[in-house]
């Protein structure tokens, strides 16, 4: 018989099924080591809720956005709050201790930032704290010419805003406000795949 016959066939055949599923394992073992390690580490704090969102010697970036939202819903009385410090990064400075002293005694401050902090954002934020029946007595806005040029939500790690808080819609006369950013100011822009 030529070939061997059907038993050397089938042989033949087990060897290179065996063959193949042992180079299918070398190659999901380095991808099941990194999806276990992402799954221990849990290095952007999005599978589990962290004690702190920024633990000491954590490197990797947070979604400011993400995190300012939650650590204001996990307040059992955050419908309490009524004064709020809204804006990019560069709010940052502007501490809610230092803003209660020039305002009504009583008030309860709370900073409700985010990384590169659009217009639309800052929009989404009130309107998303109007619906959960917050009552704002204070605001502080502080909005520089690129948050006034961002009048859309973006993608991306830094500017996601939580679909919660955002509800991926354009609020209407936004558009317009890019328009009023004087020439010569970077006016930055979202990048549409």
């Amino acid at each position: 018989m030529i070939g061997g016959g059907p038993r050397l066939r089938d042989l033949r055949l087990q060897r290179e099924a065996r063959n193949l599923l042992l180079k299918a394992a070398g190659l999901a073992l380095p991808l099941l080591i990194l999806v276990t390690a992402y799954l221990v580490a849990d290095p952007f704090a999005v599978l589990r809720r962290p004690a702190s969102y920024y633990p000491v010697g954590s490197a990797a970036p947070r979604n400011r956005d993400f995190v300012s939202t939650e650590t204001l819903l996990r307040q059992p009385d955050f419908r309490q709050r009524d004064s709020f410090i809204l804006g990019s990064s560069r709010s940052l400075p502007f501490s809610t201790t230092d803003w209660a002293r020039h305002l009504d005694a009583g008030v309860r401050p709370y900073h409700f930032d985010a990384s590169l902090e659009s217009l639309f954002g800052v929009w989404s934020k009130v309107r998303y704290l109007d619906r959960q029946g917050v009552r704002l007595k204070n605001v502080l806005i502080v909005a520089d010419a690129g948050c006034i040029a961002l009048v859309e939500t973006c993608d991306g790690c830094l500017r996601n805003l939580r679909r919660r808080v955002s509800e991926r819609a354009s609020p209407a006369g936004l558009e317009d406000t890019a328009a009023s950013i004087p020439a010569g100011v970077d006016q930055p822009r979202c990048s549409r795949q």
